[in-house]
């Protein structure tokens, strides 16, 4: 994808929705993709590099992270009416938001990462009414990377060269259920992405140090790990399950 003079958009991550994919971009906009035609019909302008998306209720949330612009980092959520396609409100969220994902109730949760320094990362939760979005911080929650998978938030948090962990926060009761979800002592250094099967409950964490091959792991749902897919590339970004 390239931009009106020719130059890459450099895109982010995707959402599909009703026979159309939508793909953030770092040139600010948010481009929507016939999955038919495999053509663009569509595209959007957003606040400033935006990184996560994810659809709801007949709305697009977007985070603007601004992340190219360190240290003057954007802190807003678009909202882009799914029909209209239009952005219709800016959310203010926090400095340096990053992931969006939404559960069954509605509610919008947010990793906001701050500026690596004398602003810490936080977890948000944007609760959607008629007319206003609420935005409120869940505390106690250190989030490095996070997916919604049936009312769960499987979490992952991660300290350079120190063990990684997850906890799953129920997004329902707004508590963390299980404070280590990992029950059989394997340790996950350097994990990088984090996905949950919504059938099965599998978890998929990735791991990487940005300069050798990572690795994927597999944990049942009760937190045993099934196997390991060692060394398949640098920076493992993304599991995809096929249903």
């Amino acid at each position: 994808m390239k931009t009106a003079d020719n130059k890459p958009k450099q895109p982010r991550y995707a959402a599909a929705y009703g026979g159309k994919v939508y793909v953030t971009s770092y040139d600010d906009t948010v481009t929507r993709i016939d999955t038919v035609s495999l053509t663009i019909d569509g595209s959007v302008k957003v606040g400033r590099d935006p990184e996560g998306i994810c659809i709801k209720n007949g709305k697009i949330y977007v985070a603007n992270s601004g992340g190219l612009d360190f240290p003057a980092y954007d802190k807003t959520v678009s909202v882009i009416d799914l029909n209209s396609f239009e952005e219709i409100k800016q959310i203010e969220i926090g400095l340096n938001p990053y992931q969006v994902f939404a559960d069954s109730q509605g509610d919008v949760y947010v990793n906001v990462r701050g500026n690596y320094g004398d602003i810490a990362p936080s977890f948000k939760k944007i609760k959607p009414s008629k007319d206003s979005y609420e935005v409120s911080t869940l505390t106690g929650v250190s989030v490095s990377e996070f997916t919604i998978v049936n009312d769960k938030a499987y979490i992952l948090y991660n300290e350079w060269g120190k063990e990684s962990k997850v906890k799953v926060f129920d997004c329902k009761t707004e508590e963390v259920v299980t404070e280590n979800f990992v029950t059989d002592g394997t340790s996950i250094l350097n994990g990088y992405k984090i996905t949950a099967d919504a059938y099965s409950g599998d978890v998929y964490v990735t791991t990487s140090d940005y300069t050798t091959s990572g690795n994927v792991l597999c944990f049942d749902n009760q937190g045993k790990c099934k196997f390991t897919l060692s060394s398949v590339g640098i920076g493992p970004n993304k599991v995809i399950l096929l249903n």
